[in-house]
């Protein structure tokens, strides 16, 4: 039986922001927030000023992880009608190899090569499953990557930008009016 794994697609830069959280009376205050959904280290910074003027900070590092780790290896945006290879990078920090049943849901983009698969990954290893796309006449596409164990599993869904063939172009132009901004009293 494979595990299902909660989809991660939230990837924002900045955790949790608060600029007045307000300590009790011995000076500790709660915080409580969800972990977006990347694996990676945060940095927890905090910055505390009394009535009276005294300050002091702390900063404190955490690790956020899984034990079966999804990474997908695409571009930052695609092109209409390029082929491209991307692939799904699966790590194993299982304490036994794993095998992982590997899969990519794509929306916006035509498999030409490649399919589920079932890879061993070894313990503390990777494996990397390639799909050749197309990429078909759309504004976005979705890659949803999967790798599925009997014990942990993990999925990783990104939307990316599909841009139209050219070169974008900008114009600019300025100028000023006469008097334009001038007061009465300035323009005597």
């Amino acid at each position: 039986r494979l595990v299902q794994p909660k989809v991660r697609k939230a990837f924002p830069d900045t955790v949790y922001w608060a600029a007045d959280i307000n300590t009790g009376a011995s000076g500790q205050a709660v915080v409580h927030f969800d972990y977006p959904d990347a694996i990676t280290s945060w940095r927890a910074t905090a910055r505390g000023v009394t009535l009276d003027t005294r300050v002091g900070s702390a900063v404190n590092n955490t690790i956020v992880r899984k034990n079966v780790m999804v990474r997908l290896v695409v571009p930052r945006f695609f092109r209409r009608g390029d082929e491209i290879t991307i692939s799904t990078i699966v790590q194993n920090y299982l304490p036994t190899a794993k095998v992982a049943h590997v899969s990519m849901d794509l929306t916006g983009l035509q498999v030409l090569q490649g399919s589920e698969q079932a890879v061993t990954v070894p313990s503390g290893g990777l494996m990397k499953v390639d799909y050749r796309v197309r990429v078909l006449n759309v504004d976005s596409a979705k890659v949803l990557g999967k790798a599925l164990t009997d014990v942990e599993s993990d999925a990783m869904e990104l939307t990316l930008p599909v841009v139209p063939f050219g070169v974008k172009l900008a114009v600019s132009k300025s100028g000023s009016l006469a008097g334009a901004g001038m007061t009465d009293t300035m323009q005597q």
